[in-house]
């Protein structure tokens, strides 16, 4: 999908304004419990490595990384405390726009970068001292090169792929099932480019890669949120059906209509399935949609099943944000 310079031009403008506002809501908005508490926590004392701080799932791990370093070098400063989170929206933005380029069609892809920076909900994140910016900024990442290593035997973007996935998770360990999914993908993906191109010298390359960028930070995460869990201490979320508790509640933090959650919901559902059914009978399917699509409900699903399985609370509000993101991206990439 080839831009032009005023299409281009229209994007920067947009993502800078949105920037902009970042950093004023992050220099003028009175910082929240969550922030105060993990600066003092975590940030201010430097202990804020898994299974040796306190256990607090408040303690997002890359973001205290980030801030701690920021605090060491600037000082303290409520700006300070959130500037990773916001530079971290450079970064978000970038893989937006890589994103876009993916879709076939211009106006749904301008489309897909629209309803990315326009989301208040999510985008204010951005402005916080919490995790859930530095989270989004690497899934999309993490998104990006899965679809891009789909088509392309080029190890980068395993590797790169494998890294954001990692650091998605650390940002944030309610993001679990989402990035097992994507992981489980990026190994179905290199098994099969490795079957049709068999090169021995790069398997234990593969493997060693694999096992330091992903399968490592994946174990000791899994670890830690079963340590959280035992000591009660994973207590965020909804003890209610996966539709009102996680669903609804999203719905209600994204769009303020709180008196018709429902009717928006049901709504955009039948227009999906609508498409869905139409796309399927016309066989325009397309591996980024198949991607996608096994994402969201691979998510979905395994979410149900860990609630079912392991009485883990259902996702809710700032913790299930990731639904908003791959229901849109299914949407538009039929």
């Amino acid at each position: 999908m080839q831009e032009t310079k005023s299409e281009k031009y229209l994007c920067l403008i947009l993502g800078i304004t949105v920037f902009i506002y970042i950093i004023l809501r992050a220099i003028y908005v009175p910082p929240y419990v969550d922030e105060v508490e993990s600066f003092f926590w975590y940030v201010q004392t430097g202990s804020f490595q898994p299974f040796y701080c306190l256990p607090e799932a408040n303690n997002h791990l890359i973001n205290s990384l980030f801030e701690r370093i920021v605090f060491m070098t600037f000082g303290e400063g409520k700006f300070m405390m959130r500037l990773p989170n916001v530079l971290s929206f450079l970064v978000y933005f970038y893989f937006v726009r890589q994103i876009q380029k993916l879709f076939s069609k211009k106006f749904i892809g301008f489309s897909w970068f629209i309803i990315m920076l326009s989301c208040l909900y999510l985008i204010e994140f951005f402005s916080l001292g919490r995790g859930y910016g530095l989270s989004m900024a690497s899934l999309m990442g993490a998104i990006f090169y899965l679809l891009k290593f789909t088509t392309s035997n080029n190890r980068k973007y395993l590797c790169a792929g494998l890294f954001m996935a990692s650091l998605s998770l650390w940002s944030n360990l309610a993001l679990m099932i989402l990035i097992l999914l994507l992981g489980f993908l990026f190994f179905i993906l290199l098994i099969q480019k490795s079957i049709q191109s068999f090169r021995s010298k790069t398997i234990f390359l593969d493997i060693f890669l694999i096992t330091a960028l992903f399968i490592f930070p994946l174990y000791y995460a899994i670890k830690y949120s079963i340590y959280l869990k035992e000591i009660g201490h994973l207590y965020h979320g909804s003890r209610d059906t996966f539709l009102k508790g996680t669903v609804l509640d999203l719905v209600n933090e994204l769009s303020g209509f709180y008196a018709h959650a429902h009717e928006t919901f049901y709504f955009f559902l039948v227009v999906y399935i609508l498409v869905s059914v139409y796309v399927v009978f016309s066989k325009h399917v397309n591996i980024n949609s198949v991607i996608i699509h096994l994402l969201l409900w691979g998510t979905v699903a395994g979410t149900i099943a860990l609630h079912n399985f392991m009485d883990v609370n259902y996702p809710q509000n700032r913790t299930a944000i990731q639904f908003f993101v791959l229901f849109v991206a299914a949407f538009l990439f039929f």
